[in-house]
């Protein structure tokens, strides 16, 4: 940390602000998403989307690439750690790169976004892709409310 002391100006990402666009662009056909077929730009496409949905609430976008290619989508500084967030287009759990990652730097939990429901299991956030939006609050400080007890309305 802070995860802009890591940057390498000479290795980026771009991703395209729509993976409606996306997929026009690489005539990528409805039926192909909409059906649950294994076609190769899946992850392409759901990547794009979660890092819209994360530029969206405010989080700046910074993933991680070792020598060997395994790569973790997006990492979320927050005021005590760097969380990796692993982005899937389907149900299949297993990532070796996040696995590679918490095996090198060992984060206090991880995020997963995919197509199960929420969870909570080994250290591992699981969230619906629908619901990548709500990883901006999970990543956030908590908020320790007043004690109002005894106060006057």
């Amino acid at each position: 940390m802070p995860l802009k002391g890591y940057l390498d100006a000479g290795v980026f990402k771009l991703f395209l602000n729509d993976p409606g666009l996306l997929g026009n662009l690489a005539d990528i056909r409805y039926p192909d998403i909409m059906l649950n077929k294994a076609f190769e730009y899946k992850g392409m496409l759901t990547e794009s989307y979660v890092a819209g949905q994360l530029a969206a609430t405010g989080i700046p976008l910074h993933y991680w690439r070792d020598e060997k290619n395994n790569e973790v989508g997006f990492l979320i500084q927050t005021d005590d750690c760097v969380i990796p967030v692993e982005c899937k287009s389907g149900t299949n759990k297993v990532s070796a790169s996040l696995k590679r990652y918490q095996e090198k730097f060992r984060p206090p939990w991880v995020i997963r976004l995919m197509g199960n429901n929420f969870g909570f299991v080994n250290n591992v956030k699981t969230i619906p892709l629908y619901a990548a939006f709500a990883v901006a609050e999970l990543t956030r400080p908590s908020l320790e409310l007043p004690d109002l007890t005894g106060q006057r309305w």
